[in-house]
């Protein structure tokens, strides 16, 4: 159960094996419509939380990082200014002015990196702020329970 319970906490952390979160991101990502049902268990404890908008930002993000069309890119912005950066929007995460004012001014022409620093700001508070609380939830030792082999047959 132990090793099961690192690799689940690793996993969820971004701390694989001592790698930091770029190299755990796309991992995350597949796992999060993939076998793993950690980040989707992690995702409804944020939903319950009422504070999904994080690892769905987080989620969007990894995804626009793969768009090769600027048109597109352009467009998928726009949209995620709208419902996460803009002020009073329906999902706006917790990120400083400052950072948010880059987003406005690359809004226009926005790289893959635009909402790099968004991101990371956002990983950081789900790090230090809802994951320990959910590594400590019923919903979290449901999943453990699930994962960890059976010893008794």
């Amino acid at each position: 159960m132990q090793g099961h319970q690192q690799r689940a906490e690793e996993l969820m952390s971004g701390t694989v094996k001592g790698e930091r979160q770029e190299a755990v991101s796309g991992e995350l990502e597949s796992h999060a419509v993939g076998k793993n049902d950690g980040p989707v268990v992690y995702a409804a404890y944020l939903k319950m939380e009422h504070s999904d908008e994080n690892i769905k930002f987080w989620m969007a993000c990894e995804t626009y990082k793969k768009i090769a069309s600027r048109w597109s890119r352009t467009s998928r912005a726009k949209k995620l200014y709208k419902i996460y950066i803009q002020p009073e929007s329906p999902r706006e995460i917790n990120i400083d002015s400052s950072t948010r004012e880059t987003i406005i001014k690359n809004i226009q022409e926005p790289t893959p990196t635009c909402f790099e620093e968004a991101q990371k700001i956002v990983y950081m508070h789900m790090e230090r702020d809802s994951y320990p609380r959910f590594l400590k939830s019923e919903m979290y030792q449901k999943l453990l329970k699930t994962i960890q082999p059976n010893h008794n047959s």
